[in-house]
Order: C-alpha cells, then structure tokens, then sequence
C-alpha cells in the first residue's frame, strides 16, 4: 500500500513517514497541495492522510478531493481544530476516518488497517 501523507508540520510528518515505514508501508510526503498533486502524479496514493490546515495555497479538503477523484485513493483526515468542523468542510469528501491532532501514531496505524 503507498500512502501519501500531506503535513506541513515537517516534524509530525516525518515521524509520521518514519513510522509508517518501520510498519513496512511505501510512503511519501508533501508539505502544500502543490506538492501533494506532484508526489500522486509520481505515484498514485493508495491512502492519502491529510492535515486541513496546510498554510498557504488550498486546504487539505481540496487537496484530499482531487486526489480522491484522480485516484480513487482513500482518505484520512486530520486537524487540530474542532472535528464537527473538519466533517462540515469535507462532507463532499469519502473520508474514512478523522484523526484530531496531535497524532497518535497507534491510531494512525488503525486507520491504515481499515483502508486495507
């Protein structure tokens, strides 16, 4: 399974890509949506996990959307603001599971799981 995780937090992401690796999963990162788009152009994301808030540029919903629709890949988002937010902006998104912030490595492993 390749996962494509889009976090701009380089510290979350990298421990992210570090531990998904160790559980033996292909994996790549982006900091924006710009990035994101690229990394799937590479090589299409089974399961993109998604921070909402990505700074500048579009948001992880729009990123999430695009990559769903391209790909067929599926989604985890995450955030660290109120989910009920999170769920409001992404209702047009299948996403299979919310994850608040800060991460939970276990969680995140459970919600790959469930993508298999």
């Amino acid at each position: 399974m390749h996962v494509l995780i889009v976090e701009n937090d380089r510290y979350a992401c990298a421990a992210a890509v570090a531990y998904l690796s160790i559980l033996g999963y292909e994996t790549a990162s982006a900091s924006n949506g710009k990035e994101a788009i690229s990394a799937a152009r590479r090589e299409p994301p089974d399961l993109v996990i998604c921070d909402w808030q990505l700074g500048e540029g579009v948001d992880g919903c729009e990123v999430a959307k695009r990559l769903q629709r391209a790909y067929s890949s599926s989604v985890v988002m995450m955030s660290a603001h109120p989910m009920e937010q999170l769920k409001f902006a992404s209702a047009d998104i299948d996403v299979l599971s919310y994850m608040p912030k800060p991460l939970s490595l276990a969680r995140l492993a459970a919600a790959i799981n469930e993508a298999k």
